[in-house]
C-alpha cells in the first residue's frame, strides 16, 4: 500500500472487488469442499464408499490392502478437493484392515499421501484442477489425457515403490496398536446400513454425472460451487437428513476452512498491487536478455525448480496463480504456447523407425538436440 500510494478506501474499493475473484472463488470452492465432506461423513456416504472398495478388492494380502488404500484415497480426495479432509475420513475404516496385514504407519502415510495427491490431479471440481484448467486455458479431458494421468502415472509409481521400501524397513520395528479382537460397538440396522449405502451411491452419481455435464456445456470454474452444493443436498436427503441439518453440516465442515477463504480472498489484492508496481512486466524486461539461447524446457523446468523452492506453503492455488503472473509473460516471450498439449510428443501421423519416434521428434523439439526446434510444447498447464 506505501509503495503504492493506495489509501485506505481504494483498498476498501479493491477488497470489496476481490471478493468475486478467481482466486477467492477457489478459495470458495475449498471451504464448500469441507462442507460436503461433514455431509458425507454425517450420512455415513464416504465411510461406506471406502468399506465397499477395500472389501471389493480384498483383505487377503498386503498388496490388495495397499491398493484399497490409494483407490479409496483417490475417489475421496478427488471428490472432496482436499487431501487432509479426505485422508481423515478414510483413515477409520483404513487403519484396522492394515494393522490386520501388518502394514506399518510410515507405509499408509506415503500411500495416503501419494493417493491424496492423485485425486487432487484428477478430480474433476478440485481447486488444482479448476485453476489450471482457469489459468492454462484447457478442457477438462485435455487436461486429464495430456496432464493429470501422466502426473498420476509417473507419482503412483514413485509412490507405490517408495511405500514399499518403507514397509520393509520399518516392518517389525513400527505398528499400529489396535486390538483386532475388538469388535465395533455400533451396531447399524438394515435400514440405516442401507441408507448409507444408497447415501454413498448418490454421493458417487451426483459427482460423475455432474463432470459429465461440466465436460458438455463447457461449464466455467465457478460450475464447482453448484456442483458441490448439489452434492451436499443430494447426499445429505438420500442419506436421512433434514434440510436444516444439511445445512448445519455444512456450516460446521466449511467453518474449519474459513481461514483458506480469507486467505485467498486477501491474495487477489496483493496480486493487483504488484500489477500496479509493474512488478512482472519489470521482471520479464531484467530477464529477457538471459532468455536467448535458453529452450522452451529448460525455461519450463527452471520455473519448475524455483516453485519447489520458493512455494507458497499450504496454498497450491495462489502458487499457480502467482506464477501465472510472474512467469507467464515470460514463457510467451520464450515461444512456449498455451493450448497445445504435448503435441511434440505426439505426432498425427504414423512413424516408421527410431529417426521418426515420438522420443526422438520429442528430444528435437524440446531443445535436447542440435537442429533447431520448433516451440510448440506445453509443459505450462498448470503455469500458463
Amino acid at each position: 500500500m506505501i509503495m503504492t500510494s493506495t489509501g485506505l478506501p481504494e483498498m476498501g474499493t479493491m477488497l470489496a472487488k476481490s471478493t468475486g475473484s478467481f482466486i477467492a472463488t477457489v478459495g470458495l470452492i475449498i471451504m464448500l469442499g469441507a462442507g460436503v465432506g461433514e455431509v458425507a461423513t454425517r450420512t455415513g456416504a464416504a465411510v461406506e464408499l471406502v468399506k465397499f472398495v477395500v472389501h471389493r478388492i480384498g483383505l487377503s494380502s498386503q498388496t490388495r490392502v495397499k491398493l484399497g488404500i490409494v483407490i479409496s484415497s483417490i475417489l475421496i480426495c478427488g471428490a472432496l478437493g482436499t487431501m487432509a479432509g479426505g485422508n481423515a475420513i478414510i483413515v477409520a475404516v483404513i487403519i484396522p484392515v492394515a494393522a490386520a496385514v501388518r502394514l506399518t504407519p510410515p507405509t499408509v502415510a506415503a500411500l495416503m499421501m501419494t493417493a491424496g495427491s492423485i485425486g487432487l490431479f484428477t478430480g474433476p471440481f478440485t481447486p488444482s484442477t479448476v485453476t489450471i484448467l482457469k489459468l492454462g486455458g484447457l478442457s477438462y479431458p485435455d487436461y486429464l489425457l495430456y496432464v493429470g494421468l501422466p502426473m498420476s502415472a509417473v507419482t503412483l509409481l514413485a509412490g507405490w515403490l517408495m511405500a514399499g521400501r518403507i514397509q520393509k524397513m520399518t516392518e517389525g520395528k513400527l505398528r499400529y496398536e489396535v486390538d483386532l479382537a475388538e469388535k465395533t460397538q455400533e451396531q447399524a440396522s438394515a435400514a440405516v446400513s442401507k441408507r448409507r449405502k444408497l447415501s454413498a451411491l448418490a454421493f458417487a452419481a451426483t459427482i460423475i454425472v455432474m463432470a459429465v455435464v461440466g465436460v458438455v456445456i463447457k461449464a466455467g470454474f465457478s460450475f464447482a460451487i453448484i456442483v458441490m452444493l448439489l452434492v451436499a443436498l443430494i447426499t445429505g436427503l438420500v442419506g436421512g437428513l433434514r434440510p436444516t441439518q444439511i445445512l448445519q453440516a455444512l456450516y460446521h465442515g466449511c467453518g474449519r476452512l474459513v481461514w483458506m477463504f480469507i486467505l485467498y480472498w486477501l491474495y487477489n489484492p496483493i496480486l493487483e498491487l504488484m500489477d500496479g508496481l509493474h512488478a512482472y512486466q519489470g521482471l520479464l524486461d531484467y530477464t529477457q536478455p538471459l532468455l536467448e539461447g535458453i529452450s522452451p524446457a529448460w525455461l519450463c523446468f527452471c520455473i519448475f525448480a524455483f516453485n519447489i523452492i520458493g512455494h507458497v506453503p499450504g496454498a497450491a492455488v495462489a502458487q499457480m496463480t502467482f506464477t501465472h503472473k510472474i512467469f507467464g509473460p515470460m514463457l510467451m516471450a520464450a515461444g512456449v504456447r498455451r493450448r497445445e498439449p504435448l503435441r511434440c510428443c505426439w505426432p498425427h501421423r504414423r512413424w516408421t523407425g527410431l529417426a521418426r519416434s515420438p522420443l526422438r521428434i520429442c528430444l528435437g523439439r524440446w531443445g535436447w538436440r542440435s537442429r533447431p526446434i520448433s516451440n510448440t510444447c506445453s509443459i505450462t498447464a498448470g503455469l500458463s
